[in-house]
């Protein structure tokens, strides 16, 4: 289940100035992630010493990595987004925008384990902190021309 929320607010001023302030939100909940499958807590092919190799063998032989699928994955994401428009004669426009954002979650951090599994046998809650997706820092500049296309009517014909 994912909440979603938003307030923008908008200021035009001078003549071709525009200005939008917004907070953008979400809170995730029992999102699909892995499981805990480290330390045997949900281990589905966990390994066991054979004496006779006299090394660590995977329970199932046969099978390679087992992986599982819970709905275990909660997340949040706030951001502040503050949006400049310059209209400028002739169709040129420029627009501006920086957003500050803080992206937050308790999904296993990528680089850990080959299974993106939880990093403690202690529980989710363990690796909440910064994704590793966030990008909490954005500024563009975008430039538009707009122009008009002349069609005399009598190039047009009926369908």
């Amino acid at each position: 289940m994912v909440l979603a929320w938003n307030v923008t607010a908008e200021h035009a001023f001078k003549q071709d100035w525009m200005l939008r302030v917004a907070y953008v939100g979400n809170n995730g909940h029992h999102l699909s992630g892995t499981g805990d499958q480290e330390s045997g807590l949900l281990q589905l092919n966990p390994n066991h010493w054979d004496p006779v190799l006299q090394q660590e063998v995977p329970l199932y032989p046969l099978y390679g990595s087992i992986g599982s699928i819970n709905s275990g994955v909660d997340s949040n994401y706030n951001a502040g987004q503050i949006t400049l428009t310059k209209r400028v004669t002739h169709g040129l426009s420029f627009l501006t925008n920086f957003t500050w954002s803080k992206e937050l979650n308790d999904f296993a951090p990528i680089g850990g384990s080959p299974y993106l599994t939880n990093s403690c046998s202690c529980g989710r809650w363990f690796d909440y902190g910064p994704s590793d997706d966030d990008r909490s820092k954005t500024f563009k500049i975008t430039a538009s021309i707009w122009f008009r296309v002349s069609v005399c009517r009598g190039c047009l014909t009926r369908l």
